[in-house]
């Protein structure tokens, strides 16, 4: 059992909702960390990974190959969904970074339309995933 708010008692399991909204958000984690990347490089001239000691101190465990494949890899999740109008809201909201409000006015429909689309994208999204990962995690080639 591990501690969970100070006290002894598991924390709650994600969603499948949940677990697909956590991986699409990474995208947004992914893009930061390569915009502090080229930051770094512009600032001090160093890019992540040409120092290791400095990368071990400052904690940072994604590096620009990193990241991009794991960009990359959530990119493909999205298009790979069937439904049209889901895909195009999850790829504006979460790729983008749009905001719901903002997708709403692009796809011309009602703010409460469109977050009714992300519950039913995310829900679609969710039946998807454990295929996705399946297959993704088969298909990848470690060094």
């Amino acid at each position: 059992m591990t501690e969970y708010n100070g006290e002894n008692r598991k924390a709650p399991e994600m969603t499948p909702m949940e677990q697909v909204q956590s991986y699409l958000e990474d995208y947004t984690v992914f893009r930061k960390l390569l915009e502090i990347n080229e930051e770094r490089k512009k600032h001090f001239g160093i890019p992540c990974g040409s120092d290791v000691k400095a990368e071990e101190t400052l904690n940072l465990p994604y590096c620009p190959s990193n990241a991009w494949a794991e960009m990359f890899e959530r990119r493909r999740f999205v298009m790979s969904l069937k439904r049209s109008n889901e895909r195009l809201f999850l790829f504006l909201h979460y790729i983008h970074g749009l905001s719901v409000t903002k997708c709403a006015e692009l796809m011309e429909i009602s703010l409460r339309g469109a977050f009714r689309l992300r519950r039913n994208a995310l829900e679609h999204a969710a039946i998807h995933f454990k295929k996705y990962i399946k297959i993704s995690s088969t298909t990848k080639t470690y060094e």
